[in-house]
């Protein structure tokens, strides 16, 4: 609209001859009342787009395609440390298929976050918003991932002070006979995973199997490095995101994976993000804990 205020008013100014001199004045003044409103339009809409541009997404960002783990450097250590705290959570949680995986809101009650803290002491808060359980992605016959696993389980927070800064933590999950513990067990047991997109199921149904993401950080390493992920708001491309990649498996039981692989099975399973040029190792305490140790 406002471009054709424009274009019209200088074919009005242009025109303006035909009409003899008083035709003329009439169409100037008619061109410039229409190129006063177009230069007004242009005035009113840029701070709006820039609000909405700048307008953190009230949505999230979703975990997208996995990536390739990248070769760990041990003279990479990250000169900050991650301190957890994840508690164990009882309620059922509500499950719904998306495009690329499946994917578990996080209610407020919930709490679960982790610290960032560096030498100067100012800490970066990252809260849990949901987790999103997907197949890594495809290789290329006869290629190979850096550390090998059968699923993921994605723990997406974003940043409590600068909303809109998103960390990924990405948990590789891997088979074992009879493993001692089971992150994935207490959101299937007695659940049934939605089969199809948009369909949404409850899970994490038993009381007496909570589920406790901090078995994934005890005693744990993980490679970080900068990236980007999709966003779930239509007016953003994708957000900032620090990627986590923990540097080995937790294990899971085959029935356990029986379970999930039949729910993602009818999803696509896209080749994996190139793995990072360089990432940190970066070490885990608990809250309260000391990272020197």
């Amino acid at each position: 609209q406002v471009t054709s205020g424009l274009k019209f008013g200088m074919r009005l100014v242009s025109n303006g001859s035909s009409g003899g001199l008083s035709g003329a004045m009439r169409r100037l003044s008619a061109a410039a009342a229409l190129l006063a409103a177009a230069a007004a339009a242009i005035s009113n809409a840029a701070p709006a787009a820039a609000a909405q541009a700048s307008a953190p997404c009230p949505v999230g960002a979703s975990s997208g395609r996995g990536p390739r783990w990248p070769q760990q450097n041990p003279a990479l250590t990250a000169p900050v440390s991650l301190s957890y705290d994840y508690r164990p959570y009882h309620s059922p949680l509500e499950a719904e298929m998306t495009e690329e995986a499946i994917s578990i809101p996080i209610p407020p009650e919930l709490f679960s976050s982790f610290n960032l803290t560096g030498d100067a002491g100012a800490a970066e808060q990252y809260k849990l918003k949901s987790l999103e359980l997907r197949r890594p992605g495809r290789l290329p016959e006869g290629a190979g991932q850096v550390l090998s696993h059968v699923l993921e389980l994605v723990l997406l927070h974003e940043n409590a002070v600068n909303p809109g800064v998103w960390a990924s933590v990405v948990l590789p999950l891997a088979i074992a006979v009879d493993p001692t513990t089971d992150v994935l067990a207490p959101l299937l047991a007695g659940a049934r995973l939605p089969g199809r997109y948009g369909e949404r199921r409850p899970v994490l149904m038993l009381a007496s199997q909570p589920l406790n993401l901090s078995m994934a950080f005890e005693d744990a390493a993980f490679l970080a490095y900068w990236s980007d992920l999709p966003s779930r708001c239509t007016a953003q491309l994708d957000v900032p995101t620090r990627q986590l990649l923990r540097n080995a498996t937790l294990d899971i039981a085959q029935s356990t994976f029986t379970t999930a692989l039949r729910a993602l099975e009818v999803l696509p399973q896209p080749p994996p993000i190139p793995a990072a040029n360089a990432a940190w190792l970066l070490g885990t305490c608990p809250a309260g804990g000391d990272p020197a140790n």
